[in-house]
């Protein structure tokens, strides 16, 4: 088995048996799989294409071998199960846990990641399916953890932060990285206002966690679809959490400003009737929590349960993030 902390297991990889079940799924057999390199987890992430012309999408995982991925996937298929279908979303097909091996097969989206640098018409897409998520029931039957829940670590970034008086040692395994130097040049003043931007949470974000809608919690361009007739679709369900309405909208403005720091969230806001109905100050607070949340992250190397390029990537998502915040708040 191929599988390790730096390359994503593939459909040739798989067990015959999990192969055999995908086939007795779908009435057909794959002729080909396409491995998707969106995502940190390290089971298989396949669009396969059927014998008889279908297409679905695929992730699978060895659970002694990864065990919280396996998790992870059988959560998604709760939660996907539960959702109507008329929702944003890609559909639940079937499910596997047999002989070590955990398995989801859902709907295959015709349809690319969307450009978040400039594209209006894309982000307003996006913001149409969320506020049509936020306005569901949540299933009780799922017993969700609560957003509060789980982010209880992470949304203390800052204080943790204020009180480790962090320096470049701490990235030190991201020395080669693009971002280190300008990185590196911001880490005086976010240590002088690390307790600040910890209050400023505290403040606007902590007590408005709570909520009765579903929270995808990992809204981000690679876990959306845009179909040839700029609907957006939400993928990736693993992490789903009961929440504020607007938390998602809040997240997918983060992931806006990972790629345009400079880009007016006033302007963002107007086409999210979330963010319009949330409170004062609270899209901000989100955007300081998650510029905390990834410098502290990226402090640590990858580990058995996902890719080798996660530092990374909070790496440079800590650095648009913090210029942000520095110059905004």
């Amino acid at each position: 088995m191929k599988g390790s902390n730096t390359q994503r297991l593939t459909w040739d990889d798989l067990p015959q048996h999990v192969q055999d079940w995908v086939h007795d799924v779908m009435g057909a057999s794959v002729i080909s799989s396409a491995s998707q390199s969106g995502g940190f987890s390290l089971g298989t992430a396949d669009r396969l294409l059927f014998s008889d012309g279908r297409r679905a999408f695929l992730k699978a995982v060895n659970s002694k071998e990864q065990e919280f991925t396996a998790k992870l996937h059988a959560e998604e298929a709760a939660v996907l199960q539960s959702l109507p279908e008329s929702v944003p979303v890609a559909g639940y097909i079937a499910h596997l846990n047999c002989d070590q091996w955990v398995a989801v097969l859902i709907e295959d989206i015709e349809g690319r990641h969307p450009r978040l640098t400039g594209e209006t018409s894309e982000i307003a897409a996006i913001f149409s399916a969320l506020d049509e998520i936020a306005e569901l029931d949540v299933s009780p039957a799922l017993q969700l953890e609560t957003t509060a829940e789980s982010v209880a670590h992470e949304i203390d970034a800052w204080d943790t932060l204020a009180h480790q008086k962090f320096s470049a040692q701490n990235y030190a395994h991201l020395e080669n990285h693009p971002a280190y130097p300008e990185f590196l040049a911001l880490i005086p003043e976010l240590n002088c206002r690390a307790a600040d931007y910890a209050v400023y949470v505290d403040r606007y974000l902590r007590p408005y966690l709570e909520g009765n809608s579903y929270n995808h919690t990992d809204i981000r361009a690679d876990n959306i679809l845009l179909t040839p007739e700029n609907q957006a679709i939400i993928v990736d369900w693993p992490w789903t959490c009961i929440g504020h309405p607007a938390a998602d909208s809040a997240a997918l403005v983060v992931d806006v400003l990972t790629q345009n720091p400079h880009r007016k969230i006033k302007n963002m806001v107007k086409l999210s009737h979330t963010l319009q109905q949330a409170p004062a100050n609270y899209l901000e607070a989100n955007i300081v929590y998650a510029a905390g949340f990834y410098t502290w992250a990226a402090q640590f190397p990858p580990n058995q349960n996902t890719l080798s390029t996660l530092p990374g990537i909070r790496f440079s998502r800590a650095l648009a993030l913090n210029q942000w915040v520095l110059h905004n708040i």
